[in-house]
């Protein structure tokens, strides 16, 4: 992968394109944003997957003039790792995801997360690396203005910081911490 391919700025999502993951929603946050002046006209919103739904994104997005680029699905996982730390925002609009672990690698890669309130990667989520909203497409585009304003690096080490609470090791020392403190039988 060519890296100058690469938005200098950009908003990220990383999904399935299927209705259950309501793919369509990125559609509707590319329309609000695209009427915010303070977010730059040419920073578009990076797509990274592919399913039934792809063509009929495409068509949607041409037909809206949404400043969208879809990537397709990314099968190298070190080209997905380069989007996810150049993002300025990872957007998971999935209402029912198990987990979301392409948040998690964007938070872990440094990029704030902005999810459904209805995800599990919700309880993960805070104000120091980003937003759990409802379905509401304006105040995703209130979100996504305000995060853009604040200063990245700041947003960059926080969500670095709140990944590393779920690493592996840190999940395997809280397991073995839980069956030490049980009593013995």
């Amino acid at each position: 992968m060519n890296d100058t391919l690469i938005p200098t700025r950009f908003i990220m999502a990383a999904t399935r394109l299927s209705k259950e993951k309501d793919v369509k929603f990125l559609l509707d946050i590319a329309e609000r944003i695209k009427g915010i002046e303070s977010i730059e006209c040419e920073t578009p919103l990076v797509i990274a997957g592919s399913g039934p739904l792809e063509k009929t994104m495409k068509r949607m997005a041409e037909q809206r003039k949404l400043n969208i680029i879809f990537v397709g699905f990314l099968h190298n996982r070190s080209n997905l790792a380069k989007y996810l730390a150049k993002a300025d925002i990872f957007l998971a609009v999935g209402p029912i995801e198990t987990f979301g672990l392409a948040a998690l690698e964007a938070l872990a890669s440094g990029t704030p997360v902005l999810c459904r309130d209805s995800a599990a990667i919700a309880e993960v989520i805070d104000q120091n690396c980003g937003v759990a909203l409802p379905r509401d497409a304006t105040l995703w585009a209130r979100e996504i203005e305000r995060i853009m304003g604040e200063d990245r690096e700041i947003y960059r080490d926080l969500s670095r910081s709140r990944a590393e609470s779920f690493s592996w090791s840190r999940c395997a020392e809280n397991l073995i911490s839980i069956y030490q403190d049980r009593p013995a039988a």
